[in-house]
């Protein structure tokens, strides 16, 4: 999965966090934010790092509320679809694009 499934997934977990301060099973997680163990281990590991858990093996214990700076920036959590789609509507509304305008695979490169 790419970095920003992770990255959405992460900003996802912080928010759980910070509604229940408690953190359910590695499985349960993983089910609930619907990605893999691997990746709620990397979840884990990166929240433990930033000092919001002590992490032993099944043990989660919340040391810390997550500040607005442990999440990423909500730019990085967009898939490659929603980057494309906010970059195209960008592009239309500041071209004056009228209905029944052609528009070529050229400009979409763009």
């Amino acid at each position: 999965k790419s970095n920003n499934v992770y990255k959405d997934a992460y900003n996802r977990c912080l928010r759980l966090l910070d509604e229940t301060r408690s953190l359910p099973s590695e499985p349960e997680l993983g089910a609930l934010l619907g990605v893999s163990r691997t990746t709620v281990r990397s979840i884990l590991a990166r929240m433990e790092e930033t000092g919001l858990i002590a992490w032993n093996k099944r043990a989660k214990t919340v040391l810390r509320d997550p500040h607005p700076d442990d999440f990423f920036p909500e730019e990085e959590t967009d898939t490659l679809a929603e980057i494309i789609e906010r970059s195209f509507m960008r592009r239309l509304l500041a071209g004056g694009a009228e209905a029944g305008m052609q528009i070529n695979e050229l400009e979409l490169a763009r």
